[in-house]
């Protein structure tokens, strides 16, 4: 009854989160999603308690304990290190703190979000090796210097771009050294001898490998389509003092001013041609000067 009680108290105990210009909605369901995950912290921490008990035996029960209640060390914890079982051990203490804590997590996980950090962990390859990960950022950089993202969603685009290149990269470094393999070189120089002796397994790799860096690339170039859509807005050209207008794009299409001083069209063939990379959807043909 008492862990049960623990369980309800945690539930009771966390408000929900006050935060500039969130919807009330979503401020009490983030409130609730984070208290369904202390109560489950609590029972996996019960969990362990009790397993601790059986394995030491009565001898010992006295001296068991549950896990720490010392918050410090919680709070100065590395935030991609925190569970919601550290949070829950802040709470236990001190609520206030423990959404304190909450916070700076997530603020942590924007900044990552915005320096490419956080798109570099889910690419890190054994070793955690600082040149891989600062191959990983200047790769990166490169792509934000040149598509100059616009928004939020084109800099989520570039991060995914970056990682399927990086990864090509990797695997074109797999399928260099399988291909730079005895039996396949030795293939290479004479087919004729022995073929039933080549390592199958070596071929079956390198294709493989080939395959991926196929993969990743069609990938890195859906994610390049993606992003250049999200700049297809709807362009406007103004032509003035036109009677008739001719645009060539596939078919011709013939335009004339009518009585109303401007005309609209919806042409997105012709449009594409015309506004280059917006690929505008809408053309304004206009009698009069506009800016």
């Amino acid at each position: 009854m008492k862990h049960l009680a623990r369980l309800k108290r945690i539930a009771r105990s966390i408000p929900a989160p006050v935060a500039a210009g969130a919807e009330p909605a979503a401020a009490a369901n983030e409130a609730v999603a984070l208290a369904e995950e202390l109560m489950a912290a609590f029972r996996d921490d019960l969990s362990a308690y009790r397993k601790a008990l059986e394995e030491a035996g009565q001898e010992s029960a006295a001296q068991a304990t549950l896990p720490t209640r010392d918050i410090e060390r919680y709070l100065k914890k590395h935030a991609e290190e925190m569970t919601f079982g550290d949070l829950e051990r802040i709470q236990a203490i001190d609520n206030e703190k423990m959404w304190q804590r909450w916070a700076e997590i997530k603020a942590q996980a924007r900044d990552d979000l915005d320096s490419g950090w956080l798109a570099a962990l889910a690419v890190k390859q054994r070793g955690n090796s600082c040149w891989q990960r600062a191959c990983f950022l200047a790769m990166r950089q490169a792509l934000a210097d040149g598509l100059k993202p616009r928004s939020p969603e084109e800099s989520i685009l570039i991060d995914a771009m970056a990682q399927y290149q990086f990864l090509r990269r990797s695997w074109l470094a797999i399928l260099a050294e399988y291909t730079d393999h005895p039996a396949i070189a030795y293939s290479l120089d004479k087919p004729q001898v022995h073929p039933e002796k080549h390592t199958l397994s070596e071929f079956a790799r390198a294709k493989e490998a080939i395959r991926m860096v196929e993969r990743l690339q069609r990938l890195f170039e859906q994610a390049l389509r993606t992003l250049l859509s999200l700049r297809r807005g709807h362009g406007r050209m103004f032509v003035g003092r036109v009677d008739q207008l001719n645009l060539a794009a596939g078919p011709q299409l013939n335009v004339k001013p009518s009585s109303n001083s401007t005309a609209h069209l919806k042409s997105p063939a012709a449009t594409s041609i015309l506004t280059d990379e917006q690929a505008a959807s809408e053309i304004s043909v206009s009698q009069g000067l506009e800016p």
